[in-house]
This record gives structure tokens, C-alpha cells and sequence, in this order.
């Protein structure tokens, strides 16, 4: 018998209340249900998620650590290059994009036939919304 299960009575183990009939196994499922003296499941509940939230700032702060430690050589090295060549080892230019016509005019023309197509049942509406968004689409 557990040393926990050695000081209740006959009464508290629901012994008095028709559970002498329960199997071993079934009183101490009954005993690991019950919220903890003092304690309700709400208050356990949060408490368990506090915890939680604490280990996963400590993960969290330990990750960045370790990815800091890993940049650093590699830093270092970009550091030293920079110095001795006289510039900014690494850097990125960025070009502006072009204009494409061909996706502007069929881009055009798509959202010109699904706007005919809401305002007017008539097919050839749709037609009409094309070809006006595609002439949209070259201009614009």
C-alpha cells in the first residue's frame, strides 16, 4: 500500500460509501482524479501554463544564443575582409523591375471581362470589359 493511501481511513477512501467493491485499480484511478487539497483544476491550469511560458522564453532566449554564437565567426571574417580589401564585402544591389506590357495588357483584359461579366448578364459585355481593360492595361 502506498504511503499515501496508509493514513486515510476506511471513510476517506470511500470505503463507507459502497466503493469497498472498487478494484485496486479503479480507487486509485479515483485518487488520481482528485484535485489536489487546496487546489482547484482552474488554478493548476494556470499555473501549469505559466510554466510553460516560462520554459519557452528560456528556450527561446537560449535558441538566439546559440544562433549569435554561430553568426559571430562568420561576422568576424566579413569584418576582417571589409578592412583589408577596402569595401563592404557581401553587399546587394537591387535593380528596379521592368515593366512587362504583355502581363499589363492580359492582366488588364482579365479583370475587364470579370467586371463585364458582374455588371451585365449579356456575353458580349464581358467582351467589352476585356477588350476596355486591355486597352487599360497598355496605357497604365
Amino acid at each position: 500500500m502506498s504511503p499515501f493511501l496508509r493514513g486515510m481511513t476506511g471513510q476517506q477512501m470511500g470505503v463507507g460509501m459502497g466503493a469497498g467493491t472498487m478494484s485496486p485499480a479503479e480507487r486509485r484511478l479515483m485518487i488520481l482524479s482528485a484535485p489536489s487539497v487546496g487546489q482547484q483544476p482552474a488554478q493548476q491550469a494556470g499555473v501549469g501554463a505559466a510554466r510553460e511560458a516560462q520554459q519557452g522564453a528560456e528556450l527561446a532566449a537560449d535558441i538566439e544564443r546559440f544562433q549569435f554564437e554561430q553568426a559571430r565567426p562568420q561576422e568576424k571574417l566579413q569584418s576582417y575582409l571589409a578592412a583589408v580589401r577596402g569595401g563592404d564585402l557581401g553587399s546587394t544591389t537591387y535593380e528596379a523591375q521592368q515593366r512587362q506590357p504583355l502581363t499589363s495588357i492580359l492582366g488588364g483584359a482579365l479583370s475587364g471581362a470579370e467586371l463585364g461579366g458582374m455588371v451585365s448578364t449579356n456575353p458580349a459585355a464581358a467582351g467589352y470589359g476585356a477588350g476596355l481593360g486591355a486597352l487599360a492595361g497598355l496605357l497604365g
